[in-house]
């Protein structure tokens, strides 16, 4: 577990903040595109590569972008879920 500094707890909180309800908050490192709903981030949607060359790696990138967001803004009290989930 990587440790989590305050001041990424505080930006975690900032950037819930600046969403509304049923707003969109994206990554754009990783493509991964979050809703803001029910007091929670739910990741919406994972923007494709189109190189299928470059798929596997893009889509383990996206994976670990997601969990190290989980992480930090679970930190924060801030719920992150896929809307799968």
């Amino acid at each position: 577990m990587t440790e989590i500094k305050p001041e990424f707890i505080q930006w975690c909180k900032a950037q819930y903040e600046l969403v509304s309800e049923n707003g969109t908050w994206a990554v754009p490192r990783s493509g991964l595109v979050f809703q803001k709903r029910d007091n929670k981030f739910v990741l919406v949607m994972k923007i494709p590569i189109p190189d299928s060359d470059k798929k596997q790696k893009w889509e383990q990138l996206q994976e670990e972008d997601y969990q190290t967001i989980k992480e930090h803004f679970e930190a924060a009290g801030i719920e992150i879920t896929r809307e799968d989930e």
